[in-house]
């Protein structure tokens, strides 16, 4: 038998929670937010919300905190998990065999976006980013 719950989102007024503008220990390229409401097992929470998030090309998985869902958003210096405590590669990367040439069809133009990495950068360059948090 399979129980639906009913549910409703709504925008909140004051969004983005966190931005570059607003928050600039958070990057310049926030992406892969994940918003967890604090299980009550964690012990000295750091507010009843967390915000996990990375830079595409960061060197950490940052965290943001706050005891309401508005805000105000407080980001923890020290982030949740930084590259040299991860299993992932901390040393630049041989580039792919067959990578040369390799390019994207768009009308995008990577050029005028100085903070996206260039396909090889990306393919080769040690980062931690797409935090997905589940909790039980």
């Amino acid at each position: 038998m399979t129980t639906q719950v009913k549910w409703n989102a709504e925008r909140l007024e004051n969004n983005p929670l966190i931005s570059p503008e607003t928050h600039p220990l958070a990057g310049h390229n926030i992406q892969g937010p994940s918003l967890i409401e604090v299980p009550q097992w964690v012990s000295n929470p750091l507010g009843r919300f967390y915000l996990y998030f990375a830079d595409h090309k960061g060197e950490n998985i940052g965290l943001a905190f706050a005891d309401d869902l508005k805000g105000p958003w407080t980001i923890h210096a020290k982030g949740a998990l930084s590259l040299e405590n991860s299993t992932f590669p901390t040393v630049l990367q041989v580039e792919p065999t067959g990578f040369e040439g390799y390019e994207i069809k768009s009308d995008w133009a990577p050029e005028s976006h100085t903070w996206i990495p260039t396909l090889k950068d990306d393919a080769t360059i040690p980062h931690i980013a797409s935090p997905d948090v589940h909790v039980d």
